[in-house]
This record gives structure tokens, C-alpha cells and sequence, in this order.
């Protein structure tokens, strides 16, 4: 992952909770998924994964769950 020189700055704006970004998250990982673009959902859904199990930022079990789902079996 290459982290955003910005990344810090952001952190407020895409990580604090509740956040309407996670819905679209959401939205982009189902829609790379029926797009056929299975490959970049699972190394965006990676990535979430890894975030979400620092617990560095409050995205809560019910987030993450919604994330899992929108990818559905390509998480396996």
C-alpha cells in the first residue's frame, strides 16, 4: 500500500465516526465487484482489512461487516 503524503491530514475527514465515506465504500466495493473487477475489490477489501485490524480509527464490527458482504465470496 502507498500511503498518501496527505493521508494524516484526512484521517478527520474520511476515519471519524459516523462518516457517510464508509457507505461509499461500500458502494465501491460492490460495484468493482459487479463490474467484474474482482482483483482491485480484493486489494481495496485488503487494505479495509488491515485498517480495521489496527483499531487505529472507529470503524465499528457492523462497518466492516457491510465491507464484507459487498464483495461477497471474493473475500475468500
Amino acid at each position: 500500500m502507498v500511503k498518501d503524503p496527505q493521508f494524516d491530514q484526512r484521517v478527520p475527514e474520511i476515519w471519524a465516526y459516523p462518516n457517510h465515506n464508509w457507505l461509499r465504500i461500500t458502494r465501491i466495493l460492490r460495484s468493482l465487484s459487479v463490474l467484474g473487477l474482482e482483483n482491485e475489490a480484493k486489494s481495496l477489501y485488503g487494505q479495509l482489512e488491515a485498517i480495521y485490524s489496527t483499531r487505529k480509527f472507529p470503524v465499528t464490527a457492523e462497518t466492516f461487516q457491510y465491507w464484507t458482504d459487498a464483495i461477497g465470496k471474493l473475500a475468500d
